[in-house]
């Protein structure tokens, strides 16, 4: 949740529905192939009772994927959003913090440190090169994650 407003974030991570169940789910038995459609049908219905509870609240919760997060621009996409569902419900002005989802070099620095902070060998190397460029005098990298 953010902080002064009814809106936050739920991530849904690739194995959020076991979809690889269901994959499998080809190589089974009819009864196991049922049992995995089901269990992959619960978590659904799950989620979207849940999902109801958190509106019926007041609340606005997004989902948030691994692709959201993956993807260039994924997390400025998603943050964009987040700041239009606070815009609508909690009456806020975010166009300063929208307009620097736009502006460059933030853009391509920013989308550097999320990935940075990612599992994974991408992960790993980004982070290892922001390490080497923070370690350089005035690093162009220090005045972007400033900006953030």
């Amino acid at each position: 949740m953010f902080v002064g407003s009814g809106v936050g974030i739920n991530y849904d991570g690739g194995m959020h529905y076991d979809l690889r169940s269901i994959a499998e789910a080809t190589t089974m038995e009819p009864n196991e192939t049922d049992e995995a459609l089901a269990a992959v049908r619960r978590a659904i219905v799950d989620d979207k009772r849940r999902d109801r509870d958190l509106w019926l609240r007041g609340l606005t919760v997004l989902p948030a994927t691994s692709e959201d997060l993956y993807q260039p621009r994924g997390p400025d996409r998603l943050m964009g959003q987040v700041m239009e569902a606070i815009e609508r419900t909690a009456g806020r002005d975010l166009s300063l913090q929208r307009s620097v989802l736009t502006r460059q070099p933030f853009v391509r620095e920013r989308q550097r440190l999320v990935w940075s902070l990612l599992p994974g060998e991408r992960g790993r190397r980004i982070s290892q090169q922001l390490v080497r460029e923070l370690q350089r005098p005035q690093g162009h990298v220090e005045s972007c994650i400033i900006a953030l």
